[in-house]
Formats: C-alpha cells, structure tokens, sequence
C-alpha cells in the first residue's frame, strides 16, 4: 500500500498537475481502493468468528487505512481530472 501511495503521489504531484496520465492515476488509486474493500471486510468477519488477533488485525488494518486514504484521494485526482480533461 505504501509504494502505491509513493507512486500515485509521485505521479500526481509531477504528472497530473500538467494534466498528463490522469486516467492511469485514477486506475491506480482505484486498485488499493477495491483491495482494501476486500481486506476490511476479511478482518472484521475473522474478528467475529474470535480468531486471533495476528489474524484479524492485519486485515483491519490494512483495509481501513488504504480506504481512509485513498478513497480521499481517488476524489482528489478525480476533480483535477475533469478541470484539465473538460
């Protein structure tokens, strides 16, 4: 989660304000987004069913974070995206 993000700022920060590969740096905020739909979900239902807490918290984790920060900024670069693609 951490290189994407590195990757997607790097982009966003040298590329995307030229207006340049905006869509592919929708497609990479996108991909983090739908894994941490899939891992979220995965953590709280293992958190359920009293599995370990090596086990569920990983996951948790992991999902929380990557939607808290990329949902953001999937909206972020959405927006600059439509000033520079309209």
């Amino acid at each position: 989660m951490g290189v994407c993000g590195g990757i997607i700022g790097i982009m966003g920060g040298v590329l995307g304000r030229k207006g340049k590969y905006l869509k592919v740096l929708l497609v990479f905020a996108v991909v983090p987004i739908v894994i941490g739909v899939l891992l979220l979900p995965t953590g709280l239902i293992a958190f359920i069913l009293r599995q370990p807490f090596h086990v569920w918290y990983p996951f948790a984790l992991t999902g929380g974070i990557a939607i808290a920060v990329f949902l953001p900024l999937y909206f972020s670069l959405k927006k600059d995206a439509r000033r520079y693609l309209n």
